[in-house]
């Protein structure tokens, strides 16, 4: 599943974490992402991920691991914009990440759809790989060597070559990847083993391999993978919102995923749950006490609105 949720109000301010819930109120309007979000604009890409941000979202120790150096991460991130029930407003924006390290999930599916090893670089060093070692560890934490940093890292360029890793030879093929703002974060190695393609080349000279190509492919199934399982539960959480909005406070989400959306949806229910309650004390209170009573039911209504910006 995803690495963390988090929803921001009109001005870019955190409502609500997904995954760390006690920490909201902070000013997330100067992230990029954010901001072109509250535009209205779906933005999906690749950024490095603050310590500051790690320890924000409790994922400061899945970078670090058990011997890890790093404290930043590299992430796929996608922020949407949440509209008003008419489409014609930005309430806010929700954004989902996944944290590539020390993660070989996504890699291992990708590399099993492609048919060949995948590593990801953040910086010189490897932080996630589907290329296992002799004794079953992943292969992560190795370094880019000086050419592959002056062409992919310095210079932007692709690279291609002969790589050894473990005890085997690979053909491999570098890629660099950029932040939304085309700064060099990092690098994806595509690795095929040498042996096989040997053979198969004396077989049929006029075979080509696109590596480049599977480079692409990985990058439109990693991020498949990524958002295959968030924008549907998103998307039928924002419309419970609008439904709530409009006075039904009977309405309850059947988001059941046991991840930071079901919890999220947990949420929402129970503040839709206390919400009714609210209105049921309100509509009990004496005719003595109209005036309190307007001015409670104002105050439910700003609560909502807030909800739905949510």
């Amino acid at each position: 599943g995803i690495s963390f949720l988090t929803i921001t109000d009109n001005k870019g301010v955190t409502y609500a974490r997904g995954n760390n819930v006690g920490k909201y109120g902070d000013d997330r309007s100067p992230d990029i992402f954010i901001k072109q979000g509250l535009k209205g604009q779906l933005t999906i890409g690749t950024e490095i991920i603050s310590q500051e941000e790690l320890v924000r979202e409790g994922l400061l120790e899945k970078v670090r691991g058990a011997d890890s150096p790093l404290s930043e991460g590299l992430i796929i991130k996608i922020t949407a914009p949440i509209y008003d029930k008419f489409h014609s407003e930005v309430l806010g924006t929700i954004t989902a990440g996944f944290l590539l390290n020390n993660d070989s999930s996504l890699v291992n599916k990708v590399a099993n759809v492609a048919k060949c090893e995948t590593v990801i670089y953040q910086g010189v060093s490897s932080i996630t790989a589907s290329i296992k070692k002799q004794g079953g560890e992943t292969w992560i934490r190795t370094k880019v060597s000086s050419k592959v940093k002056e062409q992919v890292l310095i210079k932007g360029n692709n690279f291609y070559g002969r790589d050894k890793l473990g005890d085997v030879y690979y053909l491999t093929a570098f890629s660099s990847i950029r932040n939304y703002n085309r700064e060099i974060i990092g690098a994806l190695q595509i690795a095929i083993l040498e042996g096989p393609f040997i053979i198969m080349k004396r077989e049929t000279r006029n075979h080509m391999i696109f590596i480049y190509g599977v480079g692409l492919v990985f990058m439109v199934a990693l991020m498949f993978f990524v958002t295959k399982g968030t924008i549907a539960p998103i998307r039928i959480l924002i419309d419970g919102m609008s439904i709530v909005e409009n006075g039904n406070l009977d309405f309850r989400t059947k988001i059941e995923t046991k991840d930071e959306i079901g919890e999220l949806a947990q949420a929402f229910n129970k503040m839709t749950e206390d919400l009714k309650k609210s209105r049921d004390e309100i509509k009990n209170y004496s005719r003595t006490l109209e005036q309190k009573v307007a001015e409670r039911t104002r105050e439910l209504k700003e609560a909502q609105a807030q909800l739905v910006q949510s």
